[in-house]
């Protein structure tokens, strides 16, 4: 299916801003941008003013929230989580952005500092290195790498996985998703809209339910309340109970704006 235009004005963006995270921490522009299409829907959805493409949480500790150097706040929104094999809905902290590029500098960070995606570094290539990080539980889905690859071939993302002097301007076009089933457990929408998480809210009026992760660093720790797939990376507590990336998407409430 060929990129609409919104679409591939995302892409252009996306690419630019992922091959900026490649030269300063050296994860793949194919897997930052495939990660973004997925978690925001082909960033129709990103927790609206809060900026925040790859569902990554905000840190409680003893009651109080903070959210690393590279995120400005953090925003409360409904997010979907798999508990035991269920669904549930909590409410939980994401946080928020003053760019897309702040939002994409803190999820290289995020992989790059979080000893469950170590193994992804000893490789450059984008289909290896997006198995890795799946590997490295980022999301409860069991076909979230298969996912990510999917995304990455049927675009033509590993073409950007070039150095910044190389890299040239994003080309048109590629081909959008349809990419098969997304995180929870549904179809990609449209290549990349996470799926049974329903389309991410834009939370920031929107906020509808995100469905997190479990993806690994939970964010400093890794331990996500295993949701589902969505993604992202719950970047919860440094210490997290959760450890994944709990990444929410918001999932499927009020339509997002």
């Amino acid at each position: 299916m060929t990129l609409t235009q919104a679409q591939q004005q995302f892409l252009n963006d996306a690419i630019s801003a992922a091959r900026a995270t490649q030269t300063e921490f050296q994860v793949p522009a194919s897997v930052t941008v495939a990660q973004a299409i997925l978690e925001s829907g082909w960033g129709a959805h990103h927790m609206g003013n809060a900026n925040n493409y790859f569902g990554i949480k905000a840190q409680t500790t003893n009651g109080k929230v903070t959210w690393g150097s590279i995120a400005t706040g953090f925003v409360t929104v409904p997010t979907r989580e798999v508990v035991n094999g269920q669904d549930v809905t909590v409410q939980a902290n994401f946080r928020s952005y003053d760019s897309m590029a702040g939002s994409f500098r803190d999820h290289g960070s995020f992989l790059r500092n979080n000893s469950n995606y170590a193994p992804a570094f000893q490789t450059t290539d984008g289909v290896a290195f997006a198995r890795a990080v799946a590997a490295g539980h980022y999301a409860t889905d069991p076909k979230y790498g298969d996912v990510l690859v999917t995304i990455i071939q049927q675009n033509g993302l590993l073409q950007y996985d070039t150095s910044a002097q190389d890299a040239g301007a994003p080309q048109d076009g590629g081909t959008s998703q349809d990419a098969g089933p997304s995180q929870e457990g549904g179809t990609p929408q449209d290549a990349g809209t996470p799926q049974d998480a329903g389309p991410s809210q834009d939370a920031s009026t929107d906020a509808a339910p995100v469905t997190t992760t479990d993806a690994g660093s939970d964010a400093e720790t890794d331990t996500s309340t295993d949701t589902s797939a969505a993604s992202g990376a719950d970047a919860q507590t440094e210490t997290g109970t959760d450890t994944g990336a709990d990444a929410g998407t918001p999932a499927d409430p009020e339509t997002s704006s």
